[in-house]
């Protein structure tokens, strides 16, 4: 396991950040047995869901993927008394904190069939499926992919995966006694390298070359501790409402939450945010070509989000200005070279710095009040023992230092904006979805004009 999927790992251990993709399908009244048989069937080509995690005794060394098949453990249905698309997604706000063992297995489905009230199905009964992942195993791209693998028109062409032994006891802590050397050295290499490239981005930044870092904001009632329980609103929209001309689905997500946040926290008595902003989660592009392969190969960038700007369409050019230049500066050969002593970082040290973290308190600073991550996850062509896709959403994780997420995720024609939030925090949620939805409307209108 590479060091920033061991990170994510360990971290799930003193707070929850499983992946939740919901899809939505037609339900044509399959019965158990096919449904399992179905699931079944697809793993048998998809080598991400046939592996387990194996800890290397004491962190001496970063887990190993070990070969695990197929189990009923994996597949679980959840009956409803009363299956209305909300009640079915109140049920999985209520599973939200139960990550998965990774250990046992990085993933589980869940499902509820007969769910009626689904956004594009009328008054027929829908199937939701919801593809529980150890973020460990995949970040939000690759988690798309093997959902498609999962639900795609046809199984994957691909043999079956080469079968990943468990190492044994002596062999883990030998191969870690080994590294040691090299990874002490390689920290005192990364560290010189990061404290030059640290010197020279200055001097970019001085000459207008490099984005600036932005600086840190002061939290809001949003930033705090999100309390036990939470919630799930899905604003479902055509795609047209959210693109326009020069205009990407991210930017318009990031323009009608600019709009909806300030709104929702002036109702309920909260002082005016200036310099609101957003935590949004772009894809990696670099790191998919680093010689340590990681199944996560994302960044968080701050982006302002301009609230005092009444013009949308110029604050729409603002937002994806700001987002620009935050992709730039992350990407920079600079900017990536001080953050490299992760590669070489030994497996305990790491470990006992993630063992180590205050994860229960509020933060002093920020970068975001809330956090948006956008995913499109491809054609409409997915299915469930015929059923077709509807629709899909996602659900990014909650912390002590973030009570409300969005997700945009797109499939076909259809966009789902998501907010995940906690009660303690944000004691309306059907309000902020009405305001969500009025605001994503809005936007649309003006951006398409």
């Amino acid at each position: 396991m590479s060091p920033r999927d061991a990170q994510l790992y360990w971290a799930s251990a003193r707070m929850p950040n499983d992946q939740y993709l919901l899809y939505a399908f037609e339900d044509l009244g399959a019965s158990w047995t096919s449904v399992r048989d179905f699931v079944a069937g697809r793993t048998w080509s998809i080598p991400d869901l046939r592996v387990r995690v194996e800890d290397v005794p004491a962190h001496l060394d970063y887990p190993y993927w070990v070969t695990r098949e197929f189990g009923d453990d994996q597949l679980v249905e959840h009956p409803l008394e009363d299956p209305t698309w909300q009640r079915c997604l109140d049920d999985v706000a209520r599973r939200l904190g139960d990550g998965v063992d990774a250990r046992v297995s990085p993933w589980r489905l869940h499902l509820y069939r007969a769910v009626r009230g689904v956004p594009g199905c009328a008054d027929a009964p829908a199937v939701v499926a919801v593809l529980q992942l150890s973020h460990a195993l995949a970040d939000g791209r690759r988690a798309a992919a093997i959902a498609r693998a999962l639900f795609g028109p046809e199984p994957a062409d691909q043999p079956p995966p080469e079968h990943l032994a468990v190492p044994t006891t002596p062999t883990t802590l030998t191969r870690a006694v080994l590294r040691l050397p090299g990874q002490g050295a390689g920290l005192v290499v990364r560290g010189v390298e990061a404290f030059r490239a640290h010197r020279d981005e200055c001097a970019l930044v001085e000459r207008g070359e490099l984005p600036a870092p932005l600086a840190s904001r002061p939290p809001t009632a949003l930033n705090s501790p999100p309390g036990p329980r939470h919630d799930l609103r899905v604003v479902v929209r055509p795609l047209s409402a959210l693109r326009a001309e020069g205009v990407t689905v991210t930017v318009a997500a990031l323009t009608a939450i600019s709009l909806a946040l300030p709104r929702y926290l002036a109702e309920h008595g909260s002082p005016h945010v200036p310099r609101l902003g957003a935590e949004v989660t772009v894809a990696d592009s670099v790191a998919q070509s680093s010689p340590v392969l990681s199944r996560n190969n994302f960044r968080n960038i701050s982006v302002d989000l301009f609230p005092d700007e009444p013009d949308l369409e110029v604050r729409a050019g603002q937002i994806a200005t700001v987002l620009a230049g935050r992709r730039v500066r992350s990407a920079h050969e600079l900017v990536r070279r001080q953050e490299r002593t992760l590669d070489v970082l030994p497996a305990a040290l790491l470990h006992a710095g993630i063992a180590g973290q205050a994860v229960d308190r509020a933060p002093e600073a920020v970068s975001g009040h809330t956090v948006l991550t956008s995913v499109d996850r491809g054609a409409a062509d997915l299915s469930l023992l015929g059923g077709r896709v509807l629709l899909t959403a996602g659900f990014p994780a909650l912390s002590s230092a973030m009570a409300l997420t969005h997700g945009v995720y797109g499939i076909g024609d259809t966009v789902t904006v998501s907010a995940h939030s906690g009660r303690a925090v944000l004691p309306d949620p059907d309000r902020y979805a009405a305001i969500l939805g009025e605001s994503i409307d809005a936007v649309g209108r003006v951006l398409r004009r």
